[in-house]
């Protein structure tokens, strides 16, 4: 979970627009806005905020962008949105766990005006919009040239190292270990590998192992096997599922490993468990 300092946070994106004249915003890890300056969007970004079809694509643009920052963290990456904008991007890291997103856009580094409006028009003309608002709100996009714009990634950053040194934006690390452990009892028929897992947290290997030591001693496999062997023994003692829609059920998939794994783990055969354990039930007052 993303915590932050809202109001220095705040001046410092404030400080970085009054420098460039260029939008800046920043996002947690689900790509969910936290803040940006200025908050209203330029004329032609408001329009497609107002169409549900467009604000999908550009909600989906920004994601596709973010999870390209996240393979290469080195430095600000840039792409052209759907509609023919230019916008940089680069990731927020705690430690080595990507907690967040800067991006700032809004803007094209296209040399020839005449080309940038064109190339929106082909891009939008399936949206509806009308050519001639198009061109005047093409107008009012600023301008960045291809020098100025390697400098204002530089002072992305620099805001961007800024922002984590002085802990204006850092995760909940107590909080995230608790989602994580809450996600796995939730999703014990989900496939829950050390790569899924960090690939849905947004976290590497070390700091997975960091964030889960204190909930799950024994190590993140043990705790699985440990939680689907629970949620096995209470199927097996509450229902007439097979042995093979009990190992789909909680997540241990082929059914003979599934046998094994019990046998090993519990010191009986499931069907064996379940007579005797059935029995001791019936017998309870």
């Amino acid at each position: 979970m993303l915590k932050t300092d809202k109001l220095r946070l705040r001046e410092v994106i404030k400080a970085f627009y009054d420098l460039t004249g260029v939008k800046i915003a920043i996002y947690d890890t689900g790509f969910k806005e936290i803040t940006s300056f200025p908050e209203a969007n330029s004329e032609f970004c408001s329009k497609m905020q107002e169409n549900e079809k467009t604000r999908l694509l550009c909600d989906e643009c920004n994601a596709r962008h973010f999870l390209e920052c996240e393979k290469n963290r080195a430095k600000p990456i840039m792409q052209k949105c759907h509609a023919g904008l230019t916008e940089v991007a680069s990731v927020i890291s705690d430690g080595d766990r990507v907690i967040g997103y800067a991006i700032y856009g809004q803007i094209t580094n296209e040399e020839s005006h005449e080309e940038f409006v064109e190339d929106v028009k082909k891009r939008c003309e399936e949206y509806g919009y009308d050519n001639r608002w198009i061109e005047e709100s093409c107008e009012k996009i600023k301008y960045v040239s291809a020098t100025k714009l390697e400098a204002i990634s530089f002072l992305l950053d620099m805001t961007v190292s800024y922002i984590i040194q002085n802990r204006l934006a850092y995760s909940d690390s107590e909080t995230l270990g608790e989602e994580i452990v809450q996600y796995i009892n939730k999703n014990l028929s989900s496939p829950l590998g050390i790569e899924e897992l960090c690939k849905y947290f947004f976290v590497s290997r070390s700091m997975l192992y960091k964030l889960t030591k204190p909930y799950m001693p024994r190590g993140v496999f043990a705790y699985i096997k440990e939680k689907r062997l629970e949620a096995s023994k209470e199927l097996l003692l509450t229902t007439n599922l097979t042995s093979k829609e009990i190992a789909k059920k909680t997540g241990f998939g082929d059914v003979n490993y599934f046998l094994r794994t019990f046998k090993k783990e519990v010191g009986i055969p499931a069907n064996k468990y379940k007579k005797e354990n059935s029995k001791k039930r019936r017998k309870m007052p």
